[in-house]
């Protein structure tokens, strides 16, 4: 069975009509060319693909709301707009892949990154050398802020799931 098929195994995917495969995630749901991810090798494109090769009388539509950057919050936000635009009982599969920039630990508060990001080029470029040599110190020292707390974070996931 290839990846897709084990993946699916127990899913009720119909043998014909529409799927519907929405995505709302960050920068790991979007292509990345420099690292030779074209926009056809995207998970929910692969997905897709294989899909479709199982069950060649479905038509799927990938409907991809990623942003690079974008915090639980934002994609959330998304979703609840786009709500009102999808039937209730559309068939298909909800992808929520986010949390590397709500969780991560950051070595710098956002307003310091902010401020650090108006310098002049030479020395933004210095410091952030410097920060980045220094970022695993710092972050075992203690020193770390989230863009999100843990806790906002579980709770509007919680939430997100029970409404999908």
């Amino acid at each position: 069975m290839n990846e897709v098929g084990s993946i699916l195994s127990g899913a009720a995917i119909p043998k014909s009509g529409t799927y519907l495969i929405r995505v709302y995630g960050d920068s790991f749901s979007l292509p990345t060319p420099s690292d030779g991810i074209s926009h056809k090798d995207v998970f929910a494109e692969l997905l897709r693909s294989g899909i479709e090769s199982l069950r060649p009388g479905l038509r799927v539509s990938v409907y991809n709301r990623s942003m690079g950057g974008a915090a639980s919050t934002d994609l959330y936000a998304l979703y609840s707009q786009d709500r009102g635009y999808f039937a209730t009982n559309e068939r298909g599969i909800l992808i929520i892949q986010c949390g590397i920039n709500d969780c991560a630990p950051r070595p710098v508060p956002p307003r310091l990154r902010v401020m650090i990001g108006k310098l002049p080029t030479p020395l933004r470029w210095a410091i952030v050398k410097i920060i980045h040599y220094a970022r695993p110190y710092l972050l075992r020292a203690g020193i770390r802020w989230y863009a999100t707390e843990v806790e906002r974070f579980e709770a509007l996931l919680q939430r997100w799931l029970e409404e999908a």
